[in-house]
C-alpha cells in the first residue's frame, strides 16, 4: 500500500483528484452483455486517481505542427489550459503537489479504457519526493480543424504512486513450453468455448471465478476489486 500527500497550492483554481470510477461512456453505449463482465477490462477501469475539473474544456489545432502557441485555440476553460509547448500541445493547470518518499515517483497516463476523439494525453513520471513545482499534464491533440470537447468531470488524466526501485532490473524470461503442465494451458475445447460464447455476446465467469471449463478451481486473484481512497488530512 502507498500513502501519497497531496497539496492545494491554489485552493480556488485547483483540478479535482478521485479515485477513477468503473464505468466508461463508451461502455454505457454498448449493447453488449459481456462489456461491464468483463473483468480484466473493469478491474483496470478503477486503476488509479483521475484528474478533471469542474467546466467543459474545449479547443481546436489548425493543423500545423510549430512551435507557435498560436496554433492551438482554446474555447472553453482558458483559466486551466495553455499552449506555451506548441507542437499541437495542451497543458492542464491541476493546482496539485504531490509529495512521496524517495523510493516512490508518480506515473500520469491515459485513463485507462477512456477514448477521447483526437485528443490524448502523455505519459510522464516524475521524482515527487523533492519535485518542487505542481503535478504537471499535457496532451496531443491527434484530429486538426476539430473542436475537441471535454466535458465537466471527465478525467483527462490518471496517476499513480509506482516504486521504480522494486521495478528495477525485474525481467521476463522466456522458458521452455514443456515446463508448463497441461492444466495450464487453455485446451481447444476451451478456446472455442470462449469464442462461440463471445460472438453470442454471452457471458462465461471462467476467469472471474479461477476455474476450468468444468468448474475446477485453478487459482486465485490477487485482487478482484480495487479500492483507492481520497481523503483530508491534518
Amino acid at each position: 500500500m502507498y500513502s501519497v500527500e497531496t497539496y492545494k497550492l491554489h485552493p480556488t483554481n485547483t483540478a479535482i483528484l478521485s479515485p477513477l470510477g468503473l464505468k466508461r461512456d463508451w461502455q454505457d453505449e454498448t449493447n453488449y452483455e459481456h462489456v461491464y463482465k468483463c473483468f480484466p477490462l473493469t478491474l483496470a477501469n478503477t486503476m488509479g486517481w483521475g484528474i478533471s475539473y469542474p467546466e467543459d474544456l474545449s479547443f481546436i489545432w489548425d493543423g500545423r505542427y510549430t512551435g507557435s502557441s498560436d496554433s492551438v485555440k482554446i474555447l472553453k476553460g482558458q483559466n486551466w489550459l495553455t499552449t506555451t509547448r506548441g507542437y499541437a500541445t495542451v497543458n492542464f493547470r491541476t493546482g496539485i503537489k504531490f509529495k512521496t518518499d524517495p523510493d516512490v515517483s508518480m506515473l500520469g497516463y491515459p485513463v485507462p479504457n477512456q477514448f477521447i476523439d483526437g485528443f490524448q494525453s502523455f505519459t510522464s513520471l516524475i521524482s515527487t519526493s523533492f519535485f518542487m513545482g505542481e503535478w504537471q499534464v499535457a496532451g496531443r491533440i491527434t484530429t486538426p480543424n476539430k473542436i475537441i470537447t471535454i466535458k465537466a468531470g471527465t478525467p483527462i488524466s490518471a496517476v499513480m504512486p509506482i516504486s521504480l526501485t522494486h521495478l528495477n532490473n525485474s525481467e521476463i524470461i522466456e522458458k521452455p513450453i514443456e515446463n508448463l503442465k497441461t492444466k495450464e494451458i487453455m485446451s481447444n475445447e476451451y478456446a472455442a468455448l470462449v469464442g462461440m460464447t463471445n460472438v453470442k455476446g454471452g457471458v462465461l465467469n471462467f476467469y472471474r471465478n479461477a476455474t476450468d471449463m468444468h468448474g475446477n478451481k485453478i487459482g486465485e486473484h490477487e485482487l478482484k476489486a480495487l479500492k483507492l481512497h481520497y481523503r483530508k488530512g491534518k
